[in-house]
């Protein structure tokens, strides 16, 4: 099953609009206002990112078989987790709120 790629859909409305802005300056007002939401989307699926990792986590997942299902490296999945922890999501004290050492 091949999946769609939904970022070369995002802002295509946006990109559409932009181009069609004659003056520079509105252009990039315009293109600034977008890069502001856009990013203020990306945290929130960053957040969102970063509490699944901690789910799976949380369900005894290893950082190596969280990095192979999320097709990343293993060090990544490792560092969404301390980010996890770094902003509440996940209580510290709990077993899973530190790396397991390598067997």
């Amino acid at each position: 099953m091949t999946q769609e790629k939904p970022w070369r859909q995002v802002g295509s409305a946006e990109l559409a609009s932009l181009r069609a802005v004659a003056d520079p300056v509105e252009r990039a007002l315009a293109a600034s206002r977008v890069l502001e939401a856009l990013k203020a989307q990306t945290e929130v699926f960053y957040a969102e990112r970063i509490k699944a990792v901690a789910e799976l986590r949380a369900g005894g997942m290893s950082y190596e078989t969280i990095g192979s299902r999320l097709r990343i490296n293993r060090q990544r999945a490792a560092q969404l987790y301390r980010d996890a922890v770094a902003r509440g999501l996940v209580r510290t004290g709990d077993r899973l709120d530190r790396a397991r050492p390598r067997s």
